[in-house]
């Protein structure tokens, strides 16, 4: 009996050491994926700039992001003290019982829910401004005067199959790619911000006016940045979801969570300064653009994506499409 349960015992030290998947490079993309999306690449021209121009935004992104990094404290108490997976859900359960547990298993619900469907809809619009009419075709209706095509919605139904498929492959597979996607994503945004800023090649950079103009003061403008980063940088506490995978030390955990969101901060200011940084001609200035938004066309109507194409060329938009 000794011996059978001395067999077990090594079987399941076995299993938890296979099911040890995750590096410290992994955990960060997992970290910083959850973070940084589709939205970093709109936002600035729809959101940040309008709001309170690019210094505000780069002020308000820092303070939001120092914020968000005491959150991550917290997790990484939590982490340490409950060691496996779970996440906020556990978290909750068993500092304050099953009906907070129940509350905030739905708040976590409504937040994915609203996520997911705005990363559902970025490749139809990515695709839309950078591909023109290509996916426009089948059957259309329209929500709140915006046209949705049946092409565009098997782009994404596509997109969402493929990326199933892969998690169901074996998480391995997944954290591979996920891996693979985020560092192309980081590295994608520092190699374009890099050459739009730095090439010697293409338009001036302006960013001026420093804050946006209107009613509100500076430090408001900031506040509205700052109120926002929230949403900016959600997801990046989700890798306490995996804590049991982890192949190193849970102490760790806050190196890797602060890694991450330091990358997230740089990705959402570098794609900011892009977007304010160079002008379609016709425009004085960033504020004019940004005003004059909706009525542009094509890769005009994506500031970052803008930016890229008159500074480092059609070839590098591509690129940033793929990262995107």
């Amino acid at each position: 009996m000794r011996c059978m349960k001395r067999m077990e015992n090594s079987e399941k030290r076995e299993e938890a050491g296979l099911n040890r998947y995750l590096s410290p490079l992994n955990v960060w993309a997992l970290s910083f994926g959850c973070a940084v999306g589709w939205g970093s690449f709109v936002m600035p021209g729809t959101t940040f700039l309008p709001a309170a121009g690019p210094l505000g935004t780069v002020l308000g992104l820092i303070i939001g992001v120092l914020v968000m990094w005491v959150i991550g404290v917290n997790y990484h108490f939590l982490m340490n003290r409950y060691p496996d997976s779970g996440g906020t859900l556990t978290y909750s359960i068993k500092a304050f019982g099953y009906d907070h547990g129940f509350l905030s298993a739905w708040f976590l619900l409504l937040v994915y829910i609203a996520i997911i469907w705005a990363n559902a809809t970025a490749l139809a619009l990515i695709g839309r401004n950078l591909l023109g009419a290509m996916f426009q075709f089948g059957f259309h209706y329209q929500v709140l005067g915006y046209d949705v095509y049946l092409g565009e919605i098997l782009l994404t139904l596509a997109a969402i199959l493929i990326f199933g498929v892969v998690c169901m492959k074996g998480k391995r597979l997944a954290i591979g790619v996920q891996t693979f996607l985020a560092l192309f994503l980081f590295l994608g945004i520092l190699f374009t911000f890099l050459g739009v800023f730095f090439s010697g090649s293409g338009d001036a950079i302006s960013l001026s006016p420093a804050f946006a103009s209107g009613n509100e003061k500076p430090l408001g403008q900031i506040i509205v940045i700052f109120a926002l980063s929230p949403w900016a940088f959600v997801g990046f506490e989700s890798v306490s979801n995996s804590v049991s995978g982890f192949k190193f030390s849970v102490k760790k955990s806050l190196y890797v969570m602060t890694a991450a969101l330091f990358t997230g901060v740089l990705a959402y200011i570098f794609l900011t300064l892009m977007a304010a940084g160079v002008q379609p001609n016709g425009y004085r200035d960033w504020s004019q653009y940004i005003g004059d938004i909706q009525n542009i066309k094509g890769v005009g109507a994506l500031p970052v994506f803008h930016a890229v194409y008159r500074n480092m060329g059609p070839f590098w938009v591509s690129i940033l499409a793929l990262v995107a």
